[in-house]
């Protein structure tokens, strides 16, 4: 059986000072991809919210549909470099939640585990690069 929207449902979302990314519901997509509207709130040092960022995101691609346990790891290391970016990421960053999104790590091959997905989505072209300090 392969990966359905309702296995979508429940993700938790990560927070950082500054930011909290929530996964909303999932939905097929004609082409066959999950998506979901991934919100990312702002907030300022008081903690009130400064904006809401919403945008719709392929989250799995129809391709990897057929893989639930690679996907189930893949979505628990993603929630992981996400919460690990969002306690780093410099606070005048101009984030967007597609910046947080990494699907492709599912085309890694060798990636099977949490950790690996994980590992993967943190190098610095991925959601890694996030982390690093604007150039002037």
């Amino acid at each position: 059986m392969g990966v359905e929207p309702t296995d979508l449902e429940d993700l938790p979302a990560a927070s950082g000072p500054g930011y909290t990314l929530r996964p909303g519901p999932a939905e097929e997509r004609p082409t066959g991809d999950l998506a979901s509207t991934l919100q990312l709130v702002l907030f300022d040092a008081a903690g009130q919210v400064v904006s809401i960022r919403e945008q719709p995101v392929v989250l799995v691609p129809a391709r990897h549909r057929e893989e639930p346990e690679r996907v189930r790891a893949y979505l628990a290391g993603w929630l992981e470099a996400v919460q690990q970016v969002l306690q780093a990421v410099p606070p005048d960053a101009e984030l967007y939640p597609a910046d947080l999104v990494c699907a492709d790590v599912l085309d890694l091959a060798r990636a099977e585990t949490a950790a690996d997905f994980r590992a993967a989505a943190l190098t610095a072209s991925r959601l890694g690069g996030l982390t690093r300090p604007r150039r002037p």
